[in-house]
């Protein structure tokens, strides 16, 4: 990763290795705002340009920049919800509609697009992302409603099960996405398990 990212450069190294993990906390953490700021929209597919906004809402809900958060939220919701219509049984879109309903404050549009998420993964037989995918998917849309105690169960769903590998719990203790998590009882040993 770091060879790549020296190769060509921190900016391009997030826009074509980590398009869909705008959150990254690997060898750019230090780093990832700076680099987010200097993506642009150019050269980005449909999907790829919701994860960009969803990034941008992300990181304004990280600093509790409540506009910054709706309006990069809203310019997500605009192209999911497009694509979604075109694909209606795509999971991925199905949960990225969760996320960003979940950033503008839409709770009751977030829950229903998580249960939509949850009927395609079991039509689809997708036993695996029914129980981790949808935990993280829930611990996310959770923590943007401010429902931290929720957010922490689904987090220990998501850690009980032995195939999920995605997140781990260093993860969650250093992501300042996870932060209001931290002060609750019981975080500081679920962080450490594993």
């Amino acid at each position: 990763m770091h060879e790549a990212e020296a190769r060509i450069g921190k900016v391009e190294f997030v826009k074509k290795m980590c398009v869909a993990c705008f959150d990254w906390t690997g060898p750019l953490a230090d780093e990832y705002e700076a680099v987010l700021n200097q993506l642009s929209l150019d050269g980005f597919s449909p999907v790829d340009s919701a994860n960009y906004y969803a990034a941008k809402a992300a990181r304004g809900y990280m600093h509790g920049d409540t506009r910054r958060r709706h309006a990069y939220a809203d310019s997500a919701r605009v192209v999911v919800e497009r694509l979604a219509r075109a694909q209606p049984e795509d999971v991925y879109l199905t949960a990225r509609l969760a996320f960003v309903y979940a950033a503008l404050g839409r709770g009751p549009a977030a829950d229903a697009a998580l249960r939509r998420e949850a009927e395609l993964r079991r039509a689809q037989g997708d036993t695996v992302g029914l129980r981790a995918d949808l935990a993280e998917q829930s611990a996310r849309v959770l923590m943007l409603q401010g429902k931290r105690e929720p957010a922490l169960d689904s987090v220990r769903a998501m850690f009980a099960d032995s195939q999920w590998f995605f997140i781990s719990p260093a993860e969650v203790a250093v992501n300042p996405f996870w932060a209001p998590l931290r002060s609750l009882p019981g975080f500081q040993g679920l962080a450490a398990a594993r």
